[in-house]
């Protein structure tokens, strides 16, 4: 349970990375996508 608390926090504190990751990949998806067609 602890580690799961740790873990939180720590996703808490990298929320703003995190967001732009998932923007990121969902360029990326995009571009892909395109390349594929």
């Amino acid at each position: 349970v602890f580690s799961v608390l740790i873990g939180a926090f720590s996703v808490g504190q990298a929320s703003p990375s995190i967001e732009a990751f998932a923007n990121a990949r969902g360029a990326a998806y995009e571009i892909f996508k395109i390349i594929d067609n």
